[in-house]
């Protein structure tokens, strides 16, 4: 056996022992096909569109749109989004006719002697060939010494592979529980100021107002429980209150199983937002509670809102909040605090924008805002605490069957109309306040009409 054919076997010896060598389907990079999949971010909820590189060991190596690795566990994973690693490591293995295991970062310390000993071996017969040319010296030589490097330098032993995320100067970082965020909250509300007021200490900002809204309340509804707006004392102690440091919670809450009572969050406006699933646990938006702006009254006549109140940037404008939750994250409209379109949401109907902050996004489907408590608060009795308390001043209504409200108008200085309709018949109610004394007439469709009086 000649020289250079013991230089060969002795090179490829090398490659064998330390390259790991296993097909599987599709490519590196993004590949619009079949290898380009929309998978649920395990920590976040959000939606993450990229390439399955592969599958092994309980673990799945998912690398995205813009490049980054992410390595997650199986276990970890959206079920449909397991079932899809799963048989593709299943196609991958029965194409490569072995169990695979998730291979360890190269090379490993015996592979490094391993190459060395084939860098001199191919030395020495190279030194040792009676073939004096230049030509032939000097380009074998090159490879023998540049074999080792082209494996790879490194010495390190294999960690245990973790669910990280390779990130560059431009893509922000997920902010953590450890992290404290502090938002000019007090000027979310600055665009109301004339029914909307706050003030603060050193923990908490407090913001006070009626409980009534500017715009059309109330029209638009079919399925209504015969409650009507009424101003509320969210005044003094029975402010609303917000914390002025957000920090992300270790154990979020979501809206989909709890908080069914008191408000989540407050809208820019003074109003307060609800769970978007009402306290049956149904969507109030699907079923028709709500009004043309996502709102209707509760049982103790408090307006306030189950779904986004997008019409605000209108007037506070497109790239502030709308409102800010009760943890303290504000919520945004339709559109980035820069201006830009809205990217993926988690869960919670929020993200962390480019400087790594954390806030919601309010949107036309469920779960239209917050979708629960991503910061840190305290619950007690299913709802976030401290809320204010809600003074019924008439036993609450019941369902109105068929029943559409067709109108509302302010008719004087605290005093309404409610306009509504049934099987085509027109009905309203004219209420007012006097003091503390509250007068509700009803007139049906004959303008026959029954007076109800009570007293706070």
């Amino acid at each position: 056996m000649s020289r250079w054919v013991a230089l060969a076997l002795v090179f490829c010896a090398g490659l064998v022992a330390v390259s790991p060598a296993f097909a599987h389907p599709g490519g590196h990079g993004v590949v619009v096909g079949e290898s380009l999949h929309l998978f649920v971010r395990p920590e976040t909820g959000e939606r993450l569109p990229g390439t399955l590189l592969f599958v092994a060991d309980g673990q799945a190596r998912i690398e995205d749109v813009a490049g980054r690795v992410h390595v997650w566990p199986l276990a970890s994973m959206d079920r449909a989004d397991r079932a899809f690693a799963e048989d593709f490591r299943a196609r991958v293995e029965r194409l490569n006719g072995v169990r695979l295991r998730v291979p360890a970062p190269l090379p490993t310390p015996p592979a490094v002697w391993l190459m060395l000993a084939a860098a001199l071996t191919g030395l020495l017969i190279v030194t040792r060939t009676r073939m004096r040319s230049t030509l032939i010296r000097v380009p074998c030589m090159l490879i023998a010494i540049a074999l080792p490097l082209a494996c790879g330098g490194s010495t390190a032993s294999p960690t245990t592979p973790t669910d990280t995320t390779t990130t560059n100067t431009t893509t922000p970082t997920t902010p953590t529980s450890s992290t404290a965020f502090t938002f000019p909250q007090a000027t979310f509300f600055t665009s109301f100021s004339s029914h909307v007021k706050t003030r603060q200490d050193s923990t908490n900002l407090y913001v006070e107002s009626d409980g009534l809204a500017d715009n059309l309340l109330m029209v638009g509804i079919k399925s209504w429980q015969q409650q009507v707006p009424l101003p509320q004392p969210y005044t003094g102690t029975n402010a609303y209150t917000i914390p002025l440091t957000a920090r992300l919670s270790d154990t979020p809450i979501s809206a989909r199983t709890a908080l069914f009572n008191g408000a989540i969050a407050l809208a820019a406006n003074g109003i307060p937002i609800f769970n978007a699933l009402n306290n049956r646990g149904e969507d109030s938006f699907l079923i028709g509670e709500l009004d043309d702006f996502g709102g209707h009254c509760g049982r103790a006549d408090d307006y306030h809102y189950h779904a986004a109140p997008l019409f605000l940037s209108t007037t506070v404008g497109a790239t502030r909040p709308i409102g800010v939750a009760l943890d303290g994250f504000p919520i945004y409209g339709s559109v980035e605090p820069d201006g830009s379109a809205v990217r993926a949401l988690d869960t919670f109907n929020g993200h962390a924008d480019t400087a790594t902050v954390y806030h919601y996004h309010g949107t036309k489907t469920y779960p239209y805002i917050n979708g629960g408590m991503k910061g840190v608060v305290t619950v007690v009795s299913d709802h976030v605490d401290p809320q204010p308390v809600l003074q019924p001043v008439r036993p609450a209504g019941t369902p109105l069957n068929g029943a559409t409200i067709t109108g509302f108008a302010s008719t004087g200085a605290n005093a309404w109309r409610l306009q509504y309709q049934v099987t085509g018949q027109t009905y309203r109610i004219d209420y007012s306040i006097s003091g503390n004394r509250y007068t509700f007439v009803f007139t049906d469709p004959s303008g026959a009409t029954r007076t109800e009086t009570y007293t706070r």
